[in-house]
């Protein structure tokens, strides 16, 4: 194994998709697969004698479905951190994985760079959510409020450059094109990102959004 690696396990039906992934997987320097699993039941089987951070977890598997999965890790492997990777991206699906526990979700067809960009943001952060999944979640947010942040009221307010870059990120702006509007490294637009996201007390996008709206930082 990788000095200070990040514990990996895959879990997916399809044989060519998971040895696929687990291929890119093994390029990463700070990675190691330590297992995979072709359904939801082997999962929970290895998960008994294989400790891991992280599961790539498809929704769709045969005997327990990712969703099954996802209840059963909260409720007896609180440590690891599960991300979906899957092929259907219906809001219906972004929000019922975040709701069961995930803490990122990835569609299948995601670009390698981004997969690691996922890991190491829930793994060093606890959350990773693509312009995709917040998009689902502040639909569902705006539309159905079935989901209410908490948002910290500690007086704390917010510095210029935060304000600024809260309303790109509400114009669904990727953090490469924030950087590019503030004249700031791609870097460091995501860190302060991470820290407008623990100063209000939320856990994405979404919740940002919805913080903006509500103090007239936006319309």
């Amino acid at each position: 194994m990788k000095t200070n690696e990040i514990k990996i396990i895959v879990a997916d039906d399809h044989k060519l998709f998971r040895k696929g992934l687990i291929s890119i997987l093994s390029d990463l320097p700070q990675v190691s697969v330590v297992a995979e699993a072709e359904n939801g039941e082997q999962l929970l089987n290895t998960l008994k004698n294989t400790p891991a951070d992280i599961v790539l977890l498809d929704l769709r598997m045969p005997l327990l479905d990712g969703y099954e999965v996802l209840e059963k890790i909260q409720s007896e492997y609180a440590a690891l951190k599960a991300i979906v990777i899957s092929m259907f991206d219906a809001e219906s699906h972004i929000v019922n994985a975040i709701e069961s526990g995930a803490k990122g979700f990835l569609t299948k067809d995601s670009d390698p760079e981004e997969i690691a960009i996922a890991i190491e943001s829930v793994y060093y952060n606890n959350f990773y959510f693509n312009e995709k999944s917040n998009t689902a979640l502040l639909n569902r947010l705006l539309k159905r409020s079935k989901i209410s942040p908490q948002f910290n009221d500690n007086g704390t307010p917010l510095l210029e450059t935060e304000r600024n870059i809260l309303k790109l990120i509400c114009e669904e702006l990727t953090s490469e094109e924030i950087a590019k509007r503030v004249f700031l490294s791609k870097k460091r637009v995501d860190a302060i990102r991470i820290e407008l996201m623990k100063k209000i007390g939320v856990s994405n996008v979404a919740g940002l959004v919805l913080y903006a709206v509500r103090n007239n930082i936006v319309e």
